[in-house]
């Protein structure tokens, strides 16, 4: 995909279906996103979900932090967010995304969106928001001492946050065409 050689990159995705849909306007109102991925060097995406999705040779993968390739499904929408970065930094940034993979998803902290009450499944499980705010406070990209709980925080939410903290983002950059339906 030819991407940056040292940068932190995040990729926000709207989905189709109707939970998607409801996400992605949580917080944000219309145009939101409802996913968000950390995108490696080489293209390829990390990122929890709550959902089976296809890997790099077709397997399907179970819910939960998974290694899967930049184009696993067509969205409604797509969203870039890049900051250059050291290569300490990235590698740094990297490893704590590899360390990952495996851990579970979260369904008790959606519930808590829900609801409004605070619940979670505790460590080892995560939100895909979650583990991106997470992974951007591993290099100190955003603060450690947030006024709200990371599993609190929606993709909307983190993607602002991105924003402010310096990285560029890029609504419907021309790498992603092949996602968008």
């Amino acid at each position: 995909m030819g991407e940056a050689e040292n940068e932190i990159a995040y990729l926000f995705r709207r989905g189709r279906g109707l939970s998607s849909r409801l996400i992605s306007w949580y917080g944000n109102g219309y145009g939101g996103f409802s996913h968000v991925d950390l995108r490696l060097r080489n293209g390829d995406l990390v990122g929890a979900r709550d959902d089976k999705t296809y890997g790099f040779n077709g397997e399907i993968l179970k819910p939960g932090i998974r290694h899967r390739p930049w184009n696993y499904e067509k969205v409604a929408a797509v969203s870039l967010a890049t900051k250059p970065c050291s290569l300490t930094e990235y590698n740094d940034w990297e490893a704590f995304a590899l360390k990952h993979i495996g851990d579970q998803y979260d369904p008790a902290a959606i519930f808590s969106f829900i609801t409004g009450i605070p619940l979670t499944s505790g460590d080892g499980f995560w939100i895909c928001s979650q583990f991106g705010v997470d992974s951007a406070q591993e290099i100190h990209c955003l603060p450690s001492n947030l006024c709200v709980p990371d599993r609190q925080i929606t993709p909307n939410s983190l993607r602002l946050m991105l924003n402010v903290s310096g990285f560029t983002i890029i609504d419907k950059p021309p790498q992603y065409s092949g996602l968008l339906i």
